[in-house]
């Protein structure tokens, strides 16, 4: 008989400690489940939006903004001045203004245009003299004042454009704006249409 209660109790005993264990991992399989949840979302990389044509974007001393641009244009200036381009250019019209508190210079070989692969273009400055002679391949600016400064990239016929570099100085870190949404929008004109509307940037009023 006493044989017989002793292992009534170790067979309880023996059956208590499986329900605990089986409640721990099950615990500790909520935990890791819950865990591996939250983590999810934490390693995701952020997104942020590029400022865009019309916004401002502000490297150091200056703020630029893209007015307009226009893409394959055969040749710009007039027959003075005129050039042609060895695939095609992009024509930008940026308005720099400057937000410090003392004079600033900003120059347009700081300027990079980018297509959709990465690829990284320097200004043509010749063509840029060439669609404004006004307009030099640099321009100093008073606190407050701005000047509209034309920017002119030789690139391969058909390049998917994508954005601009935009750079207070040779060093500074710099400011992308995207210009891909406005690119393709936009409908190719005739050439001869083209270089006309870039001509005409010369008398605009600058502020």
């Amino acid at each position: 008989m006493l044989l017989g209660v002793v292992g009534v109790v170790l067979l309880l005993g023996i059956v208590a400690i499986g329900v605990v264990v089986a409640t721990t991992g099950s615990d500790t399989s909520d935990d890791t489940a819950e865990e591996g949840t939250e983590e999810g979302p934490a390693g995701r990389v952020p997104t942020t939006e590029l400022p865009g044509i019309g916004e401002e974007a502000e490297d150091g001393t200056f703020a630029f903004t893209v007015n307009q641009v226009q893409t394959g244009v055969p040749s710009v200036g007039d027959e003075f001045t005129g050039t042609s381009a060895q695939g095609e250019y992009v024509v930008i019209d940026l308005n720099v203004r400057n937000i410090g508190d003392s004079p600033a210079t900003v120059y347009d070989t700081d300027q990079y245009l980018i297509d959709s692969a990465g690829q990284t273009y320097n200004v043509d400055s010749d063509a840029t003299f060439a669609v404004d002679p006004e307009a030099a391949w640099y321009n100093d600016i008073n606190p407050g004042n701005q000047v509209i400064m034309p920017l002119v990239y030789d690139v391969p016929p058909g390049t998917d454009i994508d954005r601009l570099e935009l750079h207070d100085s040779t060093f500074s870190d710099g400011v992308e704006v995207s210009i891909a949404q406005l690119v393709a929008s936009i409908t190719r004109r005739a050439d001869h249409r083209s270089a006309r509307h870039v001509a005409v940037w010369n008398h605009r009023t600058r502020g």
